[in-house]
Order: C-alpha cells, then sequence, then structure tokens
C-alpha cells in the first residue's frame, strides 16, 4: 500500500511506481530508504513516487516461498513454531526459536528482492505515529507553530517546537526552533526536528551503553 504523499518528508520510506497496470495500481520499480531533504522534494515533484506504508498483502504460500529462497533460517523456523502451534511443545518452540529469527524488516528481508511487487495508491490522511514529527498532524500549534502536550510547558521567544511531558516537571523554552523535547519519568529527548529519523540509531547506542536498563 503506498500512501499519496502530501509534502517532502524525510521520515518515510518511498515506493517508486513503474509500469501502470489499472487506476491506482501499479508495478513497484524500487524502494527507497528515508531520504533527506533535498531528494525528498525530487519525489514528491516527480509525482512516481509514494509514501511506503509498511502495509502488504500476500497468499501465505507466496510469502514463505519467499523466506524460503531470500532468509531460509528464519522460514525453517517459522515452519517449526507452526508444526508444534497446536501442540503441548508450543511454549518451549516459541521460547527457543522466535529469538533466533534473524532482526530484520520486511521490506530489507523480502520485498526489496522479490520477483514481483505491486503497488496500490491510497489516497488519504496519512499519519505515522511511530515519529515524534507526526504528532504536529493531531494536536494545533500555537500562533508561533509550538506543538504542546503537557500541562507544565512554557514557551518564551520560541518556534516550530515540538514539548511533550508525561509527569508533573515543568519544561521552558527560551529562543529555539525546530526542536523535539520530550520528558518522561526516566529519561528526556532533545534533538531537531530534522533528526528525528536518527532515534533509532540512539536506542542502539543506548542499549550498547546501559545495557536493557533503559530498553
Amino acid at each position: 500500500m503506498g500512501i499519496k504523499p502530501t509534502r517532502p518528508d524525510t521520515n518515510y520510506g518511498y515506493v517508486r511506481r513503474g509500469q501502470r497496470l489499472a487506476e491506482g495500481l501499479y508495478e513497484v520499480a524500487k524502494f527507497e530508504e528515508k531520504p533527506d531533504l533535498p531528494t525528498a522534494t525530487e519525489y514528491f515533484s516527480s509525482g512516481e513516487y509514494y509514501w511506503n506504508s509498511g502495509m502488504f498483502a500476500w497468499q501465505a504460500s507466496t510469502i514463505l516461498g519467499e523466506l524460503e529462497r531470500q532468509l531460509p533460517p528464519s522460514r525453517a523456523a517459522i515452519g517449526e513454531i507452526a508444526s508444534a502451534w497446536l501442540t503441548d511443545t508450543r511454549q518451549q518452540k516459541l521460547r527457543n526459536l522466535y529469538p533466533s529469527l534473524t532482526k530484520i524488516s520486511i521490506d530489507y528481508a523480502v520485498m526489496e528482492n522479490a520477483p514481483r511487487v505491486l503497488v496500490v495508491e491510497m489516497d488519504c490522511n496519512w499519519v505515522d505515529v511511530g515519529t515524534w514529527p507526526a504528532i504536529e498532524g493531531v494536536i494545533d500549534a500555537d500562533t508561533n507553530g509550538n506543538i504542546t502536550a503537557g500541562a507544565l510547558v512554557r514557551h518564551l521567544d520560541s518556534r516550530g517546537n515540538i514539548v511533550v511531558s508525561e509527569e508533573k516537571h515543568l519544561v521552558a523554552t527560551i529562543g529555539v526552533e525546530d526542536l523535539i523535547v520530550v520528558h518522561s519519568p526516566d529519561a528526556t529527548l532533545v534533538c531537531r526536528k530534522d533528526q528525528a529519523h536518527r532515534l533509532k540509531d540512539m536506542v542502539e547506542g543506548i542499549h550498547e551503553t546501559f545495557d536493557q536498563e533503559y530498553a
């Protein structure tokens, strides 16, 4: 499912459409990683790209066949889990095999190298709740473009910021622009909005440094 983009956006992966097969239905020419802003602007202006929604539809036999071809160890483990699903060994198989599955998205593992993939155009209002900038689509901004989710937030000469506080903790900004500030009981995030896509990299680094304390 490809979302018809409404703006250049660096927080989404993209799908380039190929040959038109029917109204709103195309072959996939290529999957693209999250781009920088100039590239995202080119994608948007061309009209040939969709946001990758991460939603796929397939027959079970098709996806299992692709897993067998591209990720055989995971296919074998899935088969063992499926065989034990209605037996007394189900939980044991899950405990033993599920952690061994390769940690990789379906896009990288299968879709990018599948022999034939189609994309269906979805012309809808799309908000990716998995990114902090997406909050701009669901909460109204103040007159300076600041998005605030929390009772104790104060801005002074600040513009275009996103501030979220989950508890009774005062967050104050002075003279800053286009920042994301998220405060929770055990962690605080501060980053530029155009760097929000790097949060995954930060989380991986935190896990390496602090083990599972902040998992």
